[in-house]
């Protein structure tokens, strides 16, 4: 496996992310509640979206890839049991 990633990093990552996220939606609530015509305004809180939603993408995959490995434990995980409980079905017969 990789190298765990440190809680600090982690941290920061989570806050990152939290924090776009609430800019986002305040953005999403001014463009689409409060401004509903093509002003200045309105182009600039529209221009914050699309800049957030670009951010967010990329600090979700970078979080994803920096638990990459234990996700892929997860899923391993998850498919031994299922196949364990479908060998152990088939074992016991028809009900």
């Amino acid at each position: 496996m990789g190298k765990p990633v440190k809680p600090r990093t982690n941290l920061l990552l989570d806050l990152g992310l939290f924090s776009l996220a609430l800019v986002h939606l305040t953005a999403a609530l001014t463009v689409n509640v409060i401004l509903h015509h093509a002003g200045p305004a309105y182009q600039s809180w529209h221009r914050v979206l699309g800049f957030t939603g670009v951010l967010l993408a990329l600090v979700i995959a970078t979080h994803l890839l920096f638990h990459l490995p234990w996700i892929k434990v997860q899923f391993r995980q998850a498919w031994q049991s299922r196949s364990q409980t479908h060998t152990a079905s088939r074992r016991a017969g028809p009900r």
